[in-house]
């Protein structure tokens, strides 16, 4: 069946990402038998491991510091249940680093 190749990347980016910038690079999508990626680890943690999410940040946490990528793509908390505090530190629940261009302020 041939070797199986997987990808381990630190991006915050989530998989689907990561596998476009791959084909982009010339890489087919279909020759990675897994792709993992920091950022979806992230989003699983936040989304699906509610316990686990509930055991480290606290039952309530979502307010959030969340420092972001301003010109190469953002995310926006509000995806992930979680409202963005902009710069008020004291108010947030927790700091959520995905980019470093900027700060989410409140809509």
């Amino acid at each position: 069946d041939g070797v199986k190749i997987a990808v381990l990347s630190n991006s915050s980016r989530r998989e689907s990402h990561a596998r476009e910038k791959m084909e982009q690079l010339g890489f087919p999508s279909e020759l990675f038998t897994a792709v993992v990626t920091s950022g979806e680890v992230a989003y699983h943690f936040l989304t699906t491991d509610t316990e686990r999410r509930a055991q480290i940040l606290g039952d309530h946490a979502k307010r959030v510091l969340h420092t972001n990528w301003l010109h190469r793509g953002g995310i926006d908390p509000h995806e992930l249940g979680l409202d963005a505090v902009g710069e008020d530190i004291d108010s947030a629940d927790f700091v959520l680093c995905h980019g470093t261009e900027g700060i989410t302020f409140p809509d």
